[in-house]
């Protein structure tokens, strides 16, 4: 048995967001396309003998309680009945609260990596179960396929994309999802679209309006970044990005953001990094 594992955690982009309808226990309906990143978190993960989880990050003031990859664990562990326990450590560098699912895919990560090291061997099936407990993100990640989302985001139907270049930007502002989804200009009754028309450009985030107006920098980005790239939001944000077809012209983008912003550029991906490296 392997006793250590080392796993990324990718970040993903909503490469559109409409609102369906508001169902009746609250939550949304949705419509987007989700498309995996290469750049992500990275966890390593050690195996205990005595049934005890710790995990560690580089993220101060956020309790392990609180912390997905913390339930996930203690979540696959009470579901199995397993005797094991791990050592956990979390390198964050998607930034918290982006839209860029990092949480969510940090938890996909732990389920898929002590699936392995304490050799459960759940199937594929089974781990989307528990994944949907844990949050509407995070069977994405299991699933580990770029895809067309419906429902609250978790009916995904895999998609193969173009191979795009994104450069993502990060408002320095923190953007609460519950404050979005309660703002009462939101576009809650968006007309169902196809995959077809989403090619076409009849698509978009619906949050943008929201996001751009609430937060004068995230409007600053949007408009600096649409001079190279249609840019759009991700998510309920606060990410935005803009897509390239190659890396030189990602890269002339990236090289001219304004001074003091941050953003990074990664390649888009139809297959998550974490559920290639597992496969292997």
């Amino acid at each position: 048995m392997a006793h250590t594992l080392s796993l990324p955690a990718p970040g993903k982009l909503n490469l559109f967001l409409h609102i369906t309808s508001r169902r009746r226990d609250g939550l949304h309906n949705i419509q987007t396309i989700y498309q995996f990143i290469e750049y992500g978190d990275q966890l390593q993960f050690t195996v205990r003998t005595d049934k005890i989880i710790t995990l560690h990050t580089n993220v101060p003031d956020i309790r392990n309680e609180d912390n997905l990859v913390w339930q996930a664990a203690h979540l696959l562990q009470y579901y199995t009945d397993c005797p094991l326990g791990a050592d956990i450590v979390l390198h964050k560098n998607l930034p918290v609260g982006s839209g860029l699912g990092g949480g969510s895919s940090d938890a996909a990560t732990t389920l898929l990596a002590l699936n392995q090291l304490w050799e459960i061997k759940l199937t594929a099936e089974t781990i989307q179960k528990l994944a949907r407990q844990l949050g509407a993100d995070v069977p994405l990640f299991t699933a580990g396929h770029a895809a067309w989302g419906e429902g609250i985001g978790d009916r995904l139907q895999p998609l193969t994309l173009p191979a795009k270049w994104y450069v993502i930007v990060c408002p320095e502002c923190h953007i609460s999802t519950a404050a979005m989804y309660a703002d009462e200009a939101l576009e809650r009754n968006s007309p169902p679209i196809t995959l077809t028309d989403f090619m076409n450009g009849k698509s978009t985030n619906c949050f943008e309006v929201i996001a751009r107006k609430r937060y004068p920098v995230v409007d600053d980005l949007l408009n600096y970044l649409s001079t190279y790239a249609p840019a759009r939001l991700t998510g309920t944000g606060g990410c935005i990005f803009a897509a390239f077809d190659n890396r030189e012209t990602a890269y002339d983008a990236l090289n001219n953001m304004p001074p003091r912003t941050t953003a990074f550029m990664s390649k888009g991906c139809n297959t998550s990094t974490a559920l290639c490296h597992v496969q292997q």
